[in-house]
């Protein structure tokens, strides 16, 4: 069997995730606080981190994506916690007072978007069928490609 996968993030998540204090001041106007919370903001970062994984992973894993049932709970969680990391950036930075105090969240939004690039270009994988010479197949929702070792090209050039 298989499930459907039609969304990254929904209001449900966000509202699961941070609470509604948080959402409330990281989403009210700087300037004439209404002091409720804004979903219309809300419901435009959603449309946005949308936008943003799927201009990144869209050509490769589009929406509405099917996944082996066993794999689907794995493959959510990932999903969802990247995109909860793109949505808090975003939520945040336009107030320098909140992204002072959650100085994690531009770096969780950065490495969201290494690795929604190394998933595009093929070196982390969606699902857990793909399996990775040398080691067994994992139970995770997402394998990453080998181990590069330390020493590279790369890595050595500016020495």
């Amino acid at each position: 069997m298989s499930t459907t996968i039609t969304t990254y993030l929904t209001e449900s998540d966000v509202e699961t995730a941070y609470s509604t204090d948080l959402l409330t001041q990281a989403l009210d106007d700087p300037v004439n606080p209404a002091g409720t919370l804004n979903t219309t903001l809300m419901d435009q970062l959603l449309a946005r981190v949308q936008g943003t994984m799927d201009s990144k992973i869209g050509f490769k894993y589009a929406l509405p994506l099917v996944v082996e049932d066993s794999d689907a709970t794995g493959v959510q969680n990932v999903l969802r916690s990247r995109a909860l990391a793109l949505f808090f950036w975003m939520m945040i930075r336009e107030k320098p007072h909140m992204a002072e105090g959650y100085k994690g969240a531009q770096a969780a939004h950065d490495d969201a978007l290494r690795w929604l690039e190394d998933v595009a270009a093929g070196r982390a994988f969606l699902g857990t069928s793909q399996v990775v010479p040398g080691a067994q197949v994992r139970g995770a929702g997402v394998m990453s490609a080998g181990h590069k070792g330390p020493l590279s090209r790369e890595r050595l050039k500016d020495w």
